[in-house]
């Protein structure tokens, strides 16, 4: 049980509850908020049949504590016990939870080519997806590749992913794909994403709102362009302390953008009523404006960063072997 229990603490929001279900000596456990859930595989236990349904607060706070449990029922309560410790849980009845029933039937399936977790742990940074005038969070699935989007930048994941269909997660979604690497990973004919575990699956209403057209702001980059204008060689670690130190001088209470001008070996820095200037070379002939916070945030994903950029007005690329990270430009 422990591992079902790591699966559902991925998920589980306070106050929520579980669903226990006892068919012929046989325990699921189902696990559902709002629109995305998990449910277990069956195993056995010694109770008679019914549903049960429980806090999810306890039921997690008692197992995570308790390496070998059983659950059992006695005087028409059911306890969660091991050989020291038994814990009452209280039961609930005429729930919604009693009604719901997971019989998604899947309509295409999604093959990884590589553990995907540290991708979508970099794309988790950059959710905020701005459509029009709605805003809101996923990560699009565009047959090939990973993506990110929002009005100040793109981040994209190549090559790692095959589906015939693009589809959106949810955060939700995401925030379990950074932990798991699924043995099973289908969309459902009513647009549900199903990773299935060892331990059971999860299940997540996808975002059906139309993607933002990344193509058109990350356009045909091609490898000549990036050979022309990259810096191949700098000091990672020291570029993004000595853009920390700039956006935590000039950064004003609720702001999201740091301006910032790259020109000559020097990174200037901007608000409404000061600057701030560091030294460090790039070994480019190109100048750039950008978001000091987004640069910084792109170097901190990418192992070995290449960066480039082109006359005019175009965006600043950040990038290694599979990602592209893309920061609007701004004209400082």
């Amino acid at each position: 049980m422990k591992n079902i229990i790591e699966k559902i603490e991925l998920i589980a929001q306070k106050n929520s509850k579980l669903l226990l279900t006892i068919k012929d000596s046989q325990l699921t456990i189902l696990y559902f908020y709002m629109e995305y859930g998990f449910e277990s595989r069956p195993f056995t236990v010694n109770i008679p049949d019914g549903k049960y349904i429980v806090k999810v607060d306890t039921f997690l706070k008692f197992a995570k504590n308790n390496d070998f449990m059983e659950l059992v029922e006695k005087d028409e309560s059911l306890y969660l016990q091991n050989k020291n410790r038994k814990m009452r849980l209280a039961v609930f009845v005429n729930d919604i939870l009693k009604d719901f029933k997971f019989n998604h039937k899947a309509e295409f399936g999604v093959t990884i080519f590589s553990d995907i977790r540290k991708d979508i742990a970099s794309l988790n940074k950059f959710t905020t997806i701005i459509n029009v005038n709605k805003a809101y969070e996923g990560v699009l699935f565009d047959e090939e590749n990973m993506v990110s989007v929002d009005i100040h930048r793109v981040h994209l994941v190549e090559g790692k992913i095959s589906t015939p269909k693009p589809f959106v997660v949810s955060q939700a979604c995401q925030k379990v794909l950074a932990k798991i690497e699924p043995k099973n990973f289908q969309v459902s004919t009513d647009d549900t994403t199903i990773l299935t575990t060892d331990e059971g699956r999860f299940f997540f209403k996808n975002i059906k709102n139309e993607f933002p057209n990344y193509m058109a702001v990350y356009g045909d980059r091609s490898n000549q362009e990036r050979i022309d204008n990259i810096s191949t060689k700098f000091d990672k670690k020291e570029l993004i302390k000595e853009l920390k130190i700039m956006i935590d001088i000039l950064k004003l209470p609720k702001q999201k953008v740091v301006s910032c001008k790259y020109e000559d070996g020097v990174f200037y820095g901007y608000n409404d009523d000061e600057n701030y200037e560091f030294k460090f070379n790039l070994a480019m002939n190109r100048s750039f404006g950008f978001n000091a916070i987004y640069l910084k945030q792109a170097l901190e994903v990418i192992d070995e960063p290449l960066i480039t950029t082109t006359e005019g007005v175009r965006p600043v690329e950040i990038f290694d072997q599979n990602i592209r990270h893309l920061v609007m430009p701004l004209r400082v």
